[in-house]
């Protein structure tokens, strides 16, 4: 054999046996999977062994750890369970309480739809700027310009001066009757009243120089349709409580024939003004008035709620700035002149007797009206009455504040005879006297 095939053959003989182990370990290998029961098999290779040991762990691992989370979540399902139910029990009644409570309400919800759908359609956005233009609309229609002429002669040359003011709208039938104040019509009997855009003529139907107010009537049948239909009668709420600080509305004819409409507010309420039998009420605004003024004030309901009077603006309250009658004082006054009823007179100007007086000027002082001026040839002057008297009582009710006076005087007709009864303070304190007083008009 030469040295070239020894070579092979050696060559060949090692790859041989690399193949034969190659092929007993395949053989091993496969033994090992098919047979892991095989008790020679696993002695009789370590290696082997300790793979079949791995992957049995790992098996029973897999299955101890998928029982216990299985045997935890039923032990949870039974604890929850048990826990609702518990929860259940305990607050069955409290839920019952509840769902009574939600049907009651849901019955009394029911009950109110018919009221409260007003209340919603006033406070949606889209009604409620409906419901302040028709309020806006019926307070213009409610308000009318006047014109009066005044003859002046001046060097023998008669001179007409044309005077525009403002009126308002409180009776709307066969008759139309308006309220306006004395300072404007003064000695006039004809006024011309505009309505829509004619004009039409008015006749002075009373005038109250002492209280400051007039009234015009037009009959009805003498308008024509279309302006008729322009013509709202003011509305008035007798318990409306005004404030300061609310927003009002002022509608007048303070610079010629067209209307005049400003918004303000209510800078002060609760002022008072004397006027003979009563005290008015004034409220101050923050409009600005330059000379002659009248109109009428309303609050944000269309309600009026004052008039102007020429004669106050700036007197009472400030310097220029609009000042306010509270209708609520007049009202009563109002009434009776528009149902061609007499104001009832008794004749005398005064104060309330208040805490404050009491503490401060004379802490003997009875309670009711100090009388500071009884007025020349009135029921109280003739009676007797004296300036400094306390009015106490009148026709048998007492009388603390002039609202309670002014009600009552009002219910009496001319003619009447009533007891008053004074205090008078002499020398030994305050004495009782009392007056039979006959009513009589202004």
């Amino acid at each position: 054999m030469s040295e070239k095939d020894l070579k092979n053959f050696e060559k060949n003989e090692i790859a041989g046996n690399t193949d034969k182990v190659n092929r007993k370990s395949s053989i091993n290998y496969r033994d090992s999977i098919h047979k892991p029961g095989d008790n020679n098999a696993d002695m009789g290779n370590d290696n082997e062994g300790e793979f079949k040991f791995v992957n049995e762990k790992v098996v029973n691992n897999k299955s101890l750890t998928l029982g216990k989370l299985l045997l935890f979540l039923v032990m949870c399902g039974i604890i929850m369970g048990a826990v609702a139910c518990m929860v259940f029990v305990f607050m069955k009644p409290y839920l019952n309480k509840m769902s009574d409570d939600k049907k009651s309400t849901e019955e009394i919800n029911d009950s109110k739809v018919t009221e409260s759908n007003s209340t919603t359609e006033e406070t949606s956005p889209v009604e409620t700027t409906k419901t302040i233009e028709e309020r806006l609309k019926n307070m213009g229609n409610s308000v009318v310009t006047l014109c009066v002429n005044e003859e002046d002669e001046w060097e023998n040359v008669e001179q007409n001066n044309v005077n525009y003011g403002s009126g308002l709208i409180t009776v709307l039938n066969d008759k139309i009757r308006i309220l306006t104040t004395y300072d404007f019509i003064k000695d006039n009997r004809e006024v011309t009243v505009y309505l829509g855009n004619r004009g039409y003529k008015g006749m002075v139907d009373h005038m109250s120089e002492k209280y400051g107010l007039a009234t015009v009537i037009i009959n009805t049948a003498d308008v024509k349709d279309e302006d008729k239909e322009t013509l709202s009668a003011a509305e008035y709420n007798p318990d409306n409580e005004i404030e300061a600080g609310e927003e009002i509305t002022f509608m007048g004819n303070p610079y010629g024939k067209e209307k005049f409409i400003v918004k303000g507010s209510l800078t002060s309420v609760g002022n008072t003004y004397n006027i003979v039998d009563t005290e008015l009420e004034i409220m101050a605004t923050d409009i600005s008035t330059t000379g002659f003024m009248n109109g009428f004030a309303f609050d944000n309901y269309g309600n009026v709620i004052g008039m102007v009077n020429n004669e106050l603006n700036g007197n009472s309250i400030g310097e220029n700035v609009v000042s306010v009658i509270s209708f609520k004082r007049i009202a009563i006054y109002v009434n009776k002149i528009m149902s061609n009823k007499t104001i009832t007179y008794l004749g005398i100007h005064g104060k309330q007797v208040t805490d404050d007086v009491i503490e401060n000027i004379d802490k003997d002082m009875p309670y009711g009206i100090y009388i500071s001026n009884t007025e020349e040839k009135s029921p109280a002057y003739t009676a007797g009455v004296m300036n400094g008297d306390i009015l106490t009582e009148f026709n048998g009710t007492k009388v603390s504040d002039f609202k309670t006076f002014t009600s009552i005087l009002q219910k009496c007709q001319v003619g009447d005879e009533v007891t008053i009864k004074v205090m008078r303070k002499g020398k030994d304190g305050y004495k009782e006297i009392r007056y039979t007083v006959q009513i009589d008009s202004i």
